[in-house]
């Protein structure tokens, strides 16, 4: 499992991140995947991150979404309220990203990878291009890495967005979004 924007509310990304991986510490067969090795899934290599979005994608100065996430996070009540969102955004997007590049790069050699995310890391997917469902950042370091595996297919779980879709990237990398509702979230396929 990861954790998605609502899951941080009321705490700050370190300590969701904390409770996360302390649930998975507790309960066997539970992977809280930013933070464990990769997962065999018998030829398949599970591995994924939280994700967050990064306000790269359109304009953010200009968009006039304004997301819960920015009081009900800890982290993004100062940058919100400082006028420094936006940069604070793409700062920590461009950092995580960064490494998950390492953490990518790291892996041994596998003929398919899935790599779970919560936002979608790319902008053709039914994302209506808004800075705040999509991690632009992410998105460039996973078709680096599709482009140093050509014999790798790379699938990307996404959600975020609410909306099945289907980007594919690369011959060997596809990024997918689910459909859901709140409350009932949807099978994008099987």
């Amino acid at each position: 499992f990861l954790l998605g924007n609502h899951d941080v509310w009321g705490y700050s990304f370190a300590e969701a991140q904390d409770l996360a991986e302390q649930v998975a510490a507790e309960v066997p067969h539970l992977h809280y995947l930013p933070r464990c090795k990769p997962v065999d899934l018998g030829g398949v290599t599970l591995v994924g991150s939280d994700g967050f979005y990064d306000a790269r994608a359109g304009d953010a100065e200009e968009s006039d979404v304004f997301m819960n996430d920015w009081r009900r996070i800890t982290d993004l009540r100062d940058p919100l309220f400082s006028g420094q969102l936006v940069e604070w955004l793409q700062r920590r997007g461009r950092e995580a990203a960064e490494a998950e590049a390492l953490r990518l790069r790291a892996l041994p050699p596998c003929r398919r990878l899935l790599y779970a995310t919560h936002v979608p890391p790319f902008a053709g997917l039914p994302t209506h291009n808004s800075p705040w469902y999509t991690n632009i950042a992410l998105g460039r370091e996973l078709a680096i890495f599709a482009d140093a595996r050509p014999g790798c297919h790379v699938t990307v779980l996404s959600g975020h967005v609410h909306e099945k879709g289907s980007l594919d990237v690369r011959d060997n990398l596809r990024a997918l979004s689910g459909g859901a509702e709140y409350g009932a979230p949807g099978v994008c396929r099987v």
